[in-house]
This record gives C-alpha cells, structure tokens and sequence, in this order.
C-alpha cells in the first residue's frame, strides 16, 4: 500500500507537473490567439487603407514604396513652386521695369503734346499772318494798280 501510495504520489507529481506544462502552454496559445487577432485586425485596417486610399497597399513595403513615391512628388512640386516663384519674381520685377519706362514715356508723350499745341498755334498764328499779309500785298497791289490805271501811259515813268 505504501508502494502504491509512492506510486500514485509520484504519479499525481508527474500529472500536475504536466498540468503545469499544459497550463503554460495555455497561456501561451491564448497569448498568441490575441497576437494573431491583433495582426488579423492590422491586416484588414491595411485593406481598408488600400480601400478608402485608392493606394495598392498590402504589406508595410508597398507603404513604405507609397510614401517614397509621395516625397518624391512632393520633391518635384516644390522644385516646379520654386522655378514659379522665381519666374513670378523676375515677371514681377520687369513689370516694375516697364511701368516706370511708361511713366517716363508718358511723360515725354505730355511735353511732346505740349510741344506740338505750341507749334500749331504758332503755325495758326503764322498762318493768319500770311493770310493778312497777303490781304495787304493784294490790297497795295490794287491800290497800285489802280494808280497805274488814272496814270496816262505818258505820265508814267517807270
């Protein structure tokens, strides 16, 4: 009896000892079922993501490829803002450039105006002093004439 009491003992040691083993192995498997659900969860917001995104994203490489893609993008618009911006700048600065040269030129085109009202009313004022000289030519020739028409051929001297 006590043989088979040492027996049973050592028995019920080696089955607790495996109780304890399963009990491990259970909390590991229960461990692992949370880490699988939890990659199971990751997987499917990835497949959304490629859903809602219009991205073919699968795997953290195709992300990775994505955000190399988005940079370099990203790289090529700032290159195109900068050229824009430089070219605004240098349009900006030939604006300036061309409204002063207007401004001179306006300026000139005023005084060139001014000019040109001076000389025609110095050309009109001309002009009617030819017109009266003239006037006064034919008058004196007239009145010439009409000495020259009382005067016999006689009384004419010349």
């Amino acid at each position: 009896m006590r043989e088979t009491n040492g027996l049973l003992q050592e028995e019920l040691e080696g089955l607790q000892r495996k109780l304890g083993c399963q009990e491990k192995m259970q909390g590991t498997l229960d461990g692992l079922e949370l880490e699988n659900e939890r990659l199971l969860a990751k997987l499917q917001s990835w497949e959304r993501l490629d859903q809602t995104m219009g991205l073919s994203v699968r795997t953290p490489e195709d992300l990775s490829r994505c955000v190399v893609e988005l940079q370099q993008r990203e790289l090529a618009l700032k290159n195109k803002n900068s050229a824009i911006t430089s070219n605004a700048w240098g349009l900006g600065k030939a604006r300036q450039q061309l409204q002063e040269e207007l401004q001179q030129v306006s300026g000139q085109l005023l005084e060139e105006r001014k000019k040109c009202e001076t000389h025609e009313a110095l050309a009109w004022s001309l002009q009617k002093r030819v017109l009266l000289l003239t006037k006064e030519g034919d008058g004196i020739w007239a009145i010439r004439g009409s000495y020259d028409s009382e005067l016999t051929p006689s009384e004419y001297l010349p």
